[in-house]
């Protein structure tokens, strides 16, 4: 199966915009705070899971996950399939996103940023429907996303406070930090304003010619006014009956000039630095 890994790693990024002159970038999350996981058991009746966690070193403070499997998409039976899982590891690679499943089942796994300040115990991806089954963002994340609401995946509260364009409004892209991944995943950004509407949305199938780049400027349906950012929602999906096995260790909003993005071609050796040696530079700064 074919696999994708970023080809410049987070520390190659943040030297070259360092080197540059330009300003700091917008840590959302590396997964080194705290540990969360969901995870389903794939039935033929659907199954989902979800919890919000406090964690002080993520923007807002807060990270929720959530995760469905889809039972329209079924096509073994529940003995063959394992357990799907969303998972924040923070003692593999000093922290990490993995999200998995097995084949012969469509699942799709949901982070959440909003300042909601959630308990362990209080999740803030809510289900306004749990009698169905289903949970509330079963969305396609593959075409575009014009209308979508918070609602649709549960998300009730927006207190992030967040000018993801910076100080001087230099930052303008989301940047994922893809260590490894199946190349049969789908992706969906959704960034909603203080008061719940919607932003933005933005998708993208995760394919050979893959960018860990978002640009805010891709962005479609919404105000597209970044500066006052009430919530974040990541989404992951994984291609009809393709097996993922996908490990993130970071995502950011960075400031990157189309002469730069030029430049990371040239940046094989440098972005060779291993994730381990990475992760212990960031522990230590």
């Amino acid at each position: 199966m074919k696999k994708f890994t970023t080809t410049v790693s987070a520390a190659a990024l943040l030297a070259l915009t360092a080197t540059a002159g330009m300003a700091s970038s917008i840590l959302i999350d590396d997964f080194s705070g705290t540990g969360q996981s969901v995870s389903v058991a794939n039935t033929a009746t659907g199954a989902k899971d979800g919890n919000t966690v406090v964690d002080g070193d993520v923007l807002g403070g807060s990270r929720g996950l959530a995760i469905i499997t889809d039972p329209s998409a079924l096509t073994g039976t529940p003995n063959d399939i394992g357990n799907a899982k969303l998972e924040v590891n923070t003692s593999a690679l000093g922290g990490v996103l993995n999200f998995s499943n097995d084949s012969l089942q469509t699942t799709t796994g949901v982070i959440v940023y909003n300042g909601s300040g959630a308990s362990t115990t209080t999740p803030d991806i809510v289900d306004t429907s749990p009698a169905d089954g289903l949970a509330d963002f079963t969305i396609d994340i593959t075409s575009p996303f014009d209308g979508i609401s918070a609602a649709d995946f549960g998300v009730s509260s927006f207190g992030l406070g967040a000018d993801l364009t910076g100080v001087s409004g230099e930052l303008d892209k989301f940047f994922f930090e893809v260590l490894d991944s199946d190349l049969n995943i789908n992706i969906g950004i959704f960034a909603y304003n203080s008061a719940g509407a919607l932003i933005g949305a933005y998708g993208e199938d995760l394919s050979l010619g893959f960018s860990p780049f978002a640009e805010f400027s891709a962005f479609t349906g919404g105000t597209g006014d970044f500066t006052d950012v009430g919530a974040l929602v990541f989404a992951v999906q994984n291609d009809p009956n393709s097996p993922v096995d996908g490990l993130v260790g970071s995502i950011s909003v960075v400031p990157l000039p189309a002469s730069a993005l030029l430049l990371l071609g040239g940046l094989g050796g440098f972005a060779g630095l291993s994730a381990a040696s990475r992760r212990r530079r960031r522990k230590e700064a």
